[in-house]
């Protein structure tokens, strides 16, 4: 730690934390990427939990899908590498979003 604060010192610049974010990505990603990357799983679910408040026929759900949740995750997976576990999670939730709601299980079909 004290080499890490002597080198900071020497070129005038702040120790930050390893989970520091910037334009909502963590500027270093450790071993832990699940923990790094939970927060844009957390955004899918927020957004698919409000709109299963809501009322849609079958095609109305595809609109949202395509047009909301596909963007959230699009930024982060054109810097980084995701993990396919918080992949498969975010394709599950559109799938449960698309097929049923959150409460009920039902089976979605693969197309």
């Amino acid at each position: 730690m004290e080499d890490r604060l002597a080198i900071a010192s020497i070129l005038n610049v702040q120790v930050v934390d390893k989970f520091h974010r910037y334009l909502g990505l963590p500027t270093m990603v450790g071993r832990s990427k699940k923990e790094v990357f939970q927060s844009i799983r957390d955004r899918v679910w927020k957004r698919i939990s409000g709109w299963n408040e809501q009322l849609l026929s079958q095609a109305g759900k595809d609109v949202p899908i395509k047009a909301v949740l596909q963007a959230i995750p699009t930024y982060a997976m054109s810097c980084f590498r995701l993990p396919n576990r918080l992949v498969k999670e975010i394709e599950s939730g559109f799938a449960e979003f698309r097929c049923s709601s959150l409460a009920e299980r039902k089976i979605h079909w693969v197309a």
